[in-house]
C-alpha cells in the first residue's frame, strides 16, 4: 500500500515556512550549460598566453617575416603555431604572422631538391633545400615546420641572407641529422582559395565548405606558383588562413608570453 507523506501546514525549516522555502527553491537557477560546438569544430589548444609582439622600441607592431623572426629572437619569444592563434584572431581581428614555416611547389610539380620563390612586391628571391625524404612528394602537399629549437639550442629553421647572391636561404636544422616528425611534416593542401574544414592543426585542408559553417576556415593559397614563407592568420571575419602572403608584407605578430 502506498503511503502519502503529509507535511504539517505549520512546518518550518531554519525558521522559514513552506511558502518561503518554495519561493527560494524556485528562484534558484541551474548553472548555464556550455554551448555545443558546431559540427566538425575542433577546439583550439592553447599553450601559454598569446599576445601581439611589440617591437623593442615599444612602438613597432607590424613586421616583415624576417623582422618578425629577428624581433622574436631578440626578445626570447616564440611565435605562435597556427592552432594557437585562432581564438585570439576570431575575437580581436587583424592580420598576424604565425611561426609556422611552409613551402610548396608549383601545381602539378613534385618537390625537388629545393624550392625557389620570388616575392612579387620587391622581387626578393628565397630558397629552401628539401630534405631527401620529402623529395618527389606531390604538389598537393606542403611542408610545415613550427618555430622552436632543438636541445642543442639550434632553431628548427632560420633565415640567412647571402649577400653575394642577394638571396634569402631558409635553413632547416636537423638534430643529430634526423628529421623530427613532430617539427617538420607533410600536410595536404588545396590549390584553390575557399572555405574548407580544418585538420587538428586548424589548417583548412579538409572537405570543401562555406561561410555558414563556423568551424570552416578560409584558405588563401598561391594557385599558380611555388611558395615559401610563414602562415598568416586573419581576414574574412577573422577566419582567414594565408598560405601565400609575401614575406615583405608588414603584419602583426602573435607570440607566446
Amino acid at each position: 500500500m502506498t503511503q502519502k507523506l503529509l507535511i504539517p501546514k505549520n512546518f518550518k525549516f531554519m525558521g522559514k515556512d513552506q511558502q518561503t522555502l518554495y519561493k527560494e527553491a524556485m528562484g534558484k537557477k541551474d548553472p548555464p550549460i556550455p554551448p555545443t560546438p558546431p559540427s566538425g569544430a575542433i577546439p583550439s589548444k592553447h599553450f601559454g598566453k598569446v599576445a601581439p609582439l611589440i617591437g623593442s622600441d615599444g612602438k613597432t607592431k607590424e613586421f616583415t617575416i624576417q623582422e618578425a623572426l629577428a624581433e622574436a629572437k631578440k626578445q626570447g619569444k616564440t611565435m605562435v603555431q597556427l592552432k594557437d592563434s585562432d581564438a585570439y584572431v576570431l575575437k580581436n581581428g587583424g592580420y598576424y604572422w604565425t611561426g609556422d614555416l611552409i613551402c610548396y611547389p608549383k601545381p602539378g610539380d613534385k618537390f625537388g631538391e629545393e624550392i625557389h620563390y620570388t616575392d612579387g612586391n620587391d622581387n626578393q628571391d628565397y630558397l629552401i633545400k628539401i630534405p631527401k625524404v620529402f623529395q618527389n612528394l606531390k604538389g598537393d602537399h606542403m611542408l610545415k615546420l613550427i618555430q622552436g629549437q632543438h636541445s642543442d639550442g639550434k632553431p628548427f629553421y632560420e633565415y640567412n641572407y647571402d649577400a653575394g647572391s642577394k638571396l634569402w636561404i631558409v635553413q632547416i636544422n636537423h638534430e643529430d641529422g634526423l628529421i623530427q616528425s613532430s617539427h617538420l611534416h607533410q600536410v595536404r593542401i588545396h590549390r584553390q582559395n575557399g572555405y574548407y574544414i580544418t585538420d587538428a592543426e586548424l589548417i583548412p585542408n579538409g572537405a570543401k565548405s562555406d561561410s555558414n559553417n563556423k568551424a570552416a576556415r578560409y584558405l588563401y593559397v598561391d594557385s599558380s606558383g611555388p611558395y615559401l614563407g610563414l602562415l598568416l592568420r586573419g581576414g574574412v571575419g577573422g577566419r582567414g588562413v594565408g598560405a601565400d602572403w609575401r614575406p615583405s608584407c608588414r603584419r602583426g605578430v602573435l607570440a607566446y608570453e
